[in-house]
């Protein structure tokens, strides 16, 4: 699946800090691999989209944006590590 980074408005969702690269990978690990791992959902899809900075700083319209954006390009499920004064 595709991406999208709120943050430089490109299409390269690159992951600056490598928190979201490294869950989706516990989330989707293949199984039976002999690595001692095993994801739950080792068959699915993913889409990087980016809304926040290099810092972790972002604000809640891009998140609203980037829930937005993944739901009308198919996602079913969304993962988000945030924090913040709510």
């Amino acid at each position: 699946m595709g991406g999208y980074d709120f943050i430089n408005q490109d299409e390269d969702p690159l992951d600056d800090e490598g928190h979201g690269t490294h869950v989706t990978g516990i989330a989707t690990a293949d199984t039976n691999t002999g690595q001692g791992i095993a994801g739950l959902a080792w068959n699915s899809q993913f889409m990087g989209v980016k809304v926040l900075d290099a810092e972790g700083s972002g604000t809640y319209f891009d998140v609203a944006r980037g829930i937005i954006y993944a739901a009308d390009e198919g996602a079913h499920v969304a993962n988000l590590s945030l924090g913040g004064p709510w």
